[in-house]
This record gives structure tokens, sequence and C-alpha cells, in this order.
């Protein structure tokens, strides 16, 4: 990441990815914040930020969220379908007897339709 090597995780439980701050560039800062719901229900208002990627599951440039103290330096969440959408497409919906509104994730099919995952 940034051309540094860093310890990853890929996350297929989050609906985005998140970097510890200490590896974000002051210039890579959007001047966004981003609401996370993390798993233990707490809600925390963070910093975005795009920085230069380079895995085997993603390549390029990614939002991100920034996070003071991580597990691992870079953790790729499933927005990274958002990003390469010539394969997958992520779709905000409500699932059937769901409260809340959650990512869909949709594999595109040769033939023009989409399969959900």
């Amino acid at each position: 990441m940034n051309n540094v090597r860093v310890e990853l995780l890929r996350d297929s439980g989050s609906s985005v990815s998140v970097v510890r701050s200490a590896l974000v560039a002051p210039e890579q800062y959007t001047g966004k914040h981003v609401t996370c719901l993390l798993v233990d229900n707490c809600v925390k208002n963070c910093p975005q930020a795009v920085v230069e990627v380079d895995t085997k599951y993603y390549k390029g440039r990614l939002p991100v969220v920034c996070m003071d103290r991580c597990i691992y330096d870079l953790i790729l969440g499933n927005d990274i379908y958002e990003h390469t959408s010539e394969r997958y497409e992520v779709k905000q919906r409500q699932a059937e007897g769901a409260e809340r509104i959650v990512d869909m994730i949709f594999e595109k099919l040769r033939s023009g339709s989409m399969c959900q995952l």
C-alpha cells in the first residue's frame, strides 16, 4: 500500500476497507468522514482517504476508512467489489425481514444477468 509492504486481512464481513492512520499521507485524506457501525454495535466517525493498493484481491486507488488502532495495517472489505465493477456490483438493499440496510454483492454473469453472492 502506497509502496509500503503491509500486513493485510481480507474481511468478507466488512462493507468498507480500513487502513491504519499512520500509513496515510496528509494529502491522501479527502476531508470527508465515514460513520462506521462496528461489530460490537459501537458507532465510530472516521476520516476517509484514498490510497494506492496492490494486492491479489485489488489493485488501484481505493477509498478507505482511517483508524488509529487496527489489528492489521490494511483490511480489505467488500467495497473492493464496488470498485472492481467489471465482475461485481454492490447494491444497498434491505434484506427481507431485516431492520437494517445491508450491502448485497452480485456477480455479473456472462449472460448479462446477475447472481447474488
